[in-house]
């Protein structure tokens, strides 16, 4: 039910209405004095509880991320892994020596140094050459942009839960009538979604 000013007050009073909600913004100047600004226009208000505790599985940390992103990270981490490996070929076939230790110049080694940047491990040698040592760059660049954003994706994930919501999209709102669209006023989402700008509400 929604009312203002007195009439909710006497609601409230009378046990009509069991909570009563206004918009209510306190400032102060100094530690004594505060001053409590209440609007005189009408305001509405849409509470929202979030249902149950999230439920964690042992694929979490793999839903996570799309499969398609998952199969895009091991792209770059083999194409990584094989530039690296034909920069040290390349080197070596023209005469300038690989840059690294010898025993260190496999395809296995490779794929272990790029997974070790990848982890945010670092690199264990020093290249001495200037191709290897901007691929070495690239590579600590690459997983420390990937390791944040798949810790703050893990994170937003493991919060909100597994749960999906219960219709596809916002055809699907309209067509079933079962749940209501709550949009702030004169927020982006309430401007895109108004058909008609000359209407008050949506």
């Amino acid at each position: 039910m929604r009312a203002s000013g007195n009439t909710a007050r006497f609601m409230l009073h009378s046990e009509v209405a069991d909570v009563y909600l206004s918009a209510t913004v306190v400032t102060t100047e100094e530690d004594d004095q505060f001053y409590h600004t209440q609007p005189v226009v009408t305001h509405w208000y849409h509470l929202f509880v979030r249902k149950g505790a999230p439920q964690v599985s042992a694929d979490s940390y793999i839903r996570a991320l799309s499969p398609s992103m998952w199969a895009m990270t091991l792209a770059a981490v083999l194409l990584l892994c094989v530039v690296l490996r034909a920069m040290v070929w390349l080197r070596t076939a023209v005469g300038m020596g690989s840059g690294m230790e010898p025993a260190n110049t496999s395809l296995g080694h490779c794929f272990l140094a790029v997974l070790g940047c990848i982890c945010t491990q670092g690199w264990q040698e020093s290249p001495s050459c200037l191709s290897i040592r901007l691929i070495v760059v690239t590579t600590l660049l690459f997983g420390y942009l990937l390791c944040n954003s798949y810790s703050a994706v893990l994170i937003s994930y493991l919060a909100s839960g597994h749960s999906t919501a219960p219709f596809s999209g916002l055809d699907d709102v309209a067509k079933k009538g079962t749940h209501v669209l709550c949009v702030r006023n004169e927020s982006y989402a309430y401007l895109t979604l108004k058909v008609r700008p000359q209407r008050d509400k949506l």
